[in-house]
């Protein structure tokens, strides 16, 4: 068969023999069943075959509670910007707490004035006029469809600004403006760079400021407005990564401007700087800076375990440390009464004036996971940015370490010893000791790791690497890899529409398939491989708005094997055996015992939460976002 073919059966309720189709029979074939998808259906599950157990329920995993106070008001706001059903509010300084129902996910929320609040869902801006009760649409101008809001910055009951509006299409982000209170939006963009990203805003009376990036890490640009946004002109460069920028303009129009290990002093006009260490991180990084009304400046300095807020009187001049948390602390409110409301990963802790003396006033004891990895009595689960280990099978978590970038690579064991990546470095940690160290890092490759019998394979959007001892690596492809398998005869990969497959280590590569790409047209189609996995020369793959094809010959020829399965958004897919496959979708988890010809409801108790499955030689483990870890013996 060539490359761009595939073997299909007919789906659901029965089965005929396999056909070929001509590429333009796949794509009419494919468009069918995204046409034709079906409803998600409760159907009993098989309890002889999985009785799911809780096996961990760890408190912690990364929320991101985020904090506001409407201005002399007792109501108070926490939410989690990454979750739905996640909006609290108080109306007794933050002493209790209760779900807001009218508003069920936020991840932005400003004051305009003492009643009227300004709410960001993605691309959907919300106002309230009643102190948060009650909420209403107002996104006139944001192109919805597209776009993806991050911030908001109010500086006069009029004039509001959004920024950092990631445009999908183009993937940079772009500010606009509302000169009527939020009833309608235009954008802010004359003499900014329209292909540089906005990395950080701010804005006072008709003055506004922002950074935007280059095509140097280093290097980011700094933009004035003097006339409410309607245009901007570059004042100077600034020697900062752009990831960590944070701009503040203090009650004598002086700006404050963080990037790394420093912080910058101007002024307005941006031609008078000075720099000002901040020796006190120590090995921290900044999470989140923000000024009171009397210019006191407040810092989150971030590290592995643990964080600290400090305050400056003197602008920046001393710092003196207010709190020490573990774990994280995602973000701070200043008080009228001038205490401080600190958001941890999973509570809500409430100062005194003194803004020393805290009390936990809100606890969020979900759990928030991505992945989980077992091994023995030893087991590591982790979020975006933490992970957590646990020595004694789940029965205690401890922060293991924080994440300096974006983690999706698994935990692998090698050569006795715990890996993973993070950034563009290979970490390692003996199975007794707790400490990570690192042992690699690459020049452009964000990796993710695999393991295959003596050999460790990192791969990611720059190729992959090879190596048996950790300290030698060879180049094996330059392509970009999303997943990754192999066995005894070749390895194989995909990006989101190829899989790839090499028979002599990586030298020599072949297409043996090929999908189509997303349906430019308003009928859009999410057509990508998520995953790749398998067994000896059976081959697996996940293809979203698909559904799951199998190859028993290397390659050659595939099928369609979806008897069964109601829901082609895809997050694990394990190979027991030749036959024995589960599934973990986005309503449920199936199984099969035949190799795929037909596939069963595993569970019906995780619908809609069903995040990752993972395996040992004796169990098999289902993380359940906000339920915890669930376990079910394997089957002889």
């Amino acid at each position: 068969m060539n490359f761009n073919k595939l073997f299909f059966c007919l789906l659901y309720s029965f089965s005929l023999p396999a056909f070929a189709l001509s590429s333009t029979e796949i794509v009419k074939q494919l468009e069918y069943n995204a046409a034709h998808h079906p409803i998600i259906k409760q159907v009993k599950a098989r309890k002889d075959l999985f009785t799911w157990e809780l096996w961990s329920k760890p408190h912690g995993g990364q929320a991101y509670l985020q904090t506001q106070q409407i201005p002399h008001s007792d109501v108070l706001f926490a939410y989690n910007p990454y979750k739905k059903f996640a909006v609290f509010r108080s109306q007794d300084a933050g002493k209790s707490w209760s779900a807001l129902d009218s508003l069920l996910s936020m991840h932005e929320l400003v004051n305009i004035d003492d009643h009227t609040l300004l709410a960001i869902s993605g691309s959907r801006i919300y106002l309230s006029k009643d102190q948060g009760e009650h909420w209403s649409p107002s996104s006139m101008g944001i192109p919805q469809s597209s776009f993806y809001v991050e911030h908001a910055y109010v500086v006069s009951p009029k004039i509001i600004y959004l920024s950092d509006i990631n445009d999908q299409k183009s993937y940079y982000s772009k500010i606009y403006r509302s000169m009527d209170g939020g009833a309608s939006w235009e954008p802010a963009i004359l003499g900014l760079n329209a292909n540089h990203g906005v990395q950080a805003f701010n804005a006072k009376d008709n003055l506004a400021l922002a950074i935007q990036d280059t095509k140097n890490d280093n290097v980011s640009e700094l933009y004035l407005s003097t006339n409410n946004g309607a245009f901007w002109k570059k004042v100077r460069d600034i020697n900062a990564h752009s990831y960590s920028l944070h701009i503040l303009i203090n009650s004598k129009n002086e700006v404050f401007i963080q990037g790394d290990d420093n912080l910058y002093q101007t002024n307005i006009s941006g031609s008078d700087w000075k720099q000002i260490k901040l020796d006190f991180l120590k090995g921290r990084f900044v999470r989140t800076i923000k000024m009171d009304p009397q210019d006191r400046l407040y810092i989150v300095a971030q590290g592995n375990k643990d964080a600290a807020l400090y305050r400056s009187d003197n602008q920046a001049a001393n710092w003196e440390s207010l709190s020490v948390q573990s774990g994280w602390i995602t973000d701070f409110t200043l008080l009228d009464t001038g205490g401080i409301l600190l958001a941890t990963n999973t509570a809500i802790l409430l100062s005194d004036a003194s803004q020393k003396n805290y009390t936990k006033v809100f606890d969020d004891n979900r759990v928030s996971m991505q992945r989980l990895f077992v091994s023995n009595d030893t087991a590591f689960f982790w979020d975006d940015v933490n992970l957590y280990c646990s020595v004694d099978a789940g029965k205690n978590w401890q922060l293991s370490y924080h994440l300096n970038g974006y983690f999706s690579s698994p935990i692998v064991n090698f050569n006795s010893k715990f890996l993973l990546a993070d950034n563009k470095e290979i970490l390692a940690r003996d199975e007794v000791k707790s400490t990570w160290s690192k042992v690699y890092s690459f020049s452009t490759l964000y990796p993710n790791l695999y393991h295959y019998k003596n050999s460790l394979i990192a791969y990611g959007r720059k190729g992959a690497y090879t190596t048996t001892d950790l300290a030698h690596w060879s180049k094996i492809s330059d392509n970009d890899i999303r997943s990754i398998y192999r066995n005894d005869a070749a390895i194989y990969t995909t990006d989101r529409y190829s899989i790839m497959k090499s028979s002599d280590e990586g030298s020599h590569w072949q297409n043996i398939l090929t999908i189509p790409s997303d349906d430019p047209g308003p009928m859009t189609v999410n057509y990508r491989i998520d995953i790749l996995t398998g067994t000896g020369t059976t081959l697996l793959a996940a293809v979203s708005g698909a559904g799951i094809i199998k190859t028993i010959d290397g390659g050659n020829d595939w099928q369609l094997i979806n008897d069964g399965i109601e829901d082609w958004n895809f997050n694990s897919l394990i190979a027991i055996n030749d036959n024995f496959y589960v599934l973990a979708t986005m309503h449920n988890i199936y199984y099969t015992m035949d190799g795929g010809s037909h596939w069963l409801p595993a569970s019906n108790e995780f619908a809609d939460n069903a995040v990752e499955l993972s395996w040992d030689r004796d169990n098999l483990y289902a993380e359940v976002n906000e339920l915890g870890i669930f376990k079910t013996k394997l089957m002889p």
